[in-house]
């Protein structure tokens, strides 16, 4: 029986990391129409969005010569 848990458990991560996976990856496509909108039409906004990217935490909104 304990044998049974445990594949039902890992059986239970796997689908969960997946939906978190497709989750991620829909929102990554988003964002990434969101940047080529902002590039198309607001070029200042892009900078900005560039600046301040959200899957770097080194970035920051400041312009360093």
């Amino acid at each position: 029986m304990v044998i049974g848990a445990f594949f039902s458990e890992v059986g239970l991560k796997s689908i969960y990391l997946f939906e978190e996976f497709d989750l991620n990856a829909a929102a990554i496509k988003e964002y990434l129409a969101y940047i080529k909108h902002l590039k198309t039409n607001y070029p200042y906004l892009f900078s900005l969005a560039c600046r301040t990217n959200p899957f770097n935490d080194e970035t920051s909104p400041i312009v360093n010569n």
